[in-house]
């Protein structure tokens, strides 16, 4: 897994302003996000573990939608979710080796501690280029059904989970049906029955998508708009995730004989 951008770097630049104008909460920060971006960035959330569920449940959803439309033959259901789930579980190994890794700072670190005197080493990122916030505040990942705050995941930034949830999931699923698969889906952040943590009830909001790619690319970017990651956190978790489920496809659920063999 080759290493996040240099903090002096271009790449590392454009993702800084980009999260630091979306990913604010329009409260204390001000963002030019739209409704829509701040709906799709609660959409895939699925960060209110103990009452929603993780992502892991968010795309079992999704695949079980779109398989049981192509076939209701429970063998082929079956095997269609062991492809997705183990894809799934070795992508998420192998993203959680990568964020501790490379330690990577989270967007309100980052922004907040970029100029000189602050950041963990005092000296703030190094970058003339970029401008803290000291108070800047995400968005964040939801606090459905709680009282509490929306938060900033407590690990590492680099590589992005929900980039590998959601590449090693919908890779896979192009593998097995193809790109163009257009599907409706209802997220349990916005089925008319959770709450956000101010108490409101969220409205039921299904959201639509051409391809499967489509959906990736939304629940990738998701991640930004909530003010928690960096793009290239979800490029990277992508290519990883994306490599993962090709190896997984090639060697997993064949017959021993027919399997390539595995790299020493």
């Amino acid at each position: 897994m080759p290493p996040p951008p240099a903090l002096t770097s271009e790449a590392y630049t454009r993702a800084f302003y980009e999260v630091k104008q979306l990913g604010g909460d329009g409260v204390a920060t001000p963002t030019k996000r739209t409704r829509d971006q701040t709906v799709a960035g609660i959409y895939w959330a699925y960060d209110s573990t103990g009452w929603i569920g993780t992502p892991a449940r968010l795309f079992n959803q999704i695949t079980t939608q779109l398989a049981l439309r192509r076939s209701s033959d429970a063998l082929e259901l079956a095997r269609t979710l062991a492809l997705v789930n183990v894809a799934m579980a070795d992508a998420t190994i192998a993203v959680w080796n990568a964020k501790y890794d490379y330690d990577f700072w989270r967007p309100v670190t980052a922004i907040r501690e970029a100029g000189p005197g602050t950041g963990p080493t005092g000296t703030g990122d190094g970058n003339p280029r970029t401008h803290a916030a000291p108070a800047w505040t995400p968005l964040g990942a939801p606090a459905s059904n709680l009282t509490g705050p929306n938060f900033t995941p407590p690990f590492p930034s680099y590589v992005s989970g929900h980039a590998g949830f959601c590449g090693s999931t919908f890779h896979m699923l192009r593998k097995l049906y193809g790109d163009k698969l257009r599907f409706s889906f209802v997220s349990d952040e916005f089925n008319g029955i959770t709450r956000d943590n101010q108490g409101r009830v969220r409205p039921r909001l299904p959201r639509s998508y051409g391809s499967l790619t489509q959906a990736e690319e939304e629940a990738g970017q998701s991640r930004i708009y909530l003010g928690v990651h960096w793009q290239f956190d979800k490029t990277a978790g992508w290519d990883l995730s994306h490599q993962v489920a090709e190896a997984i496809l090639a060697r997993g659920l064949v017959q021993p004989d027919a399997a390539p063999p595995t790299q020493p």
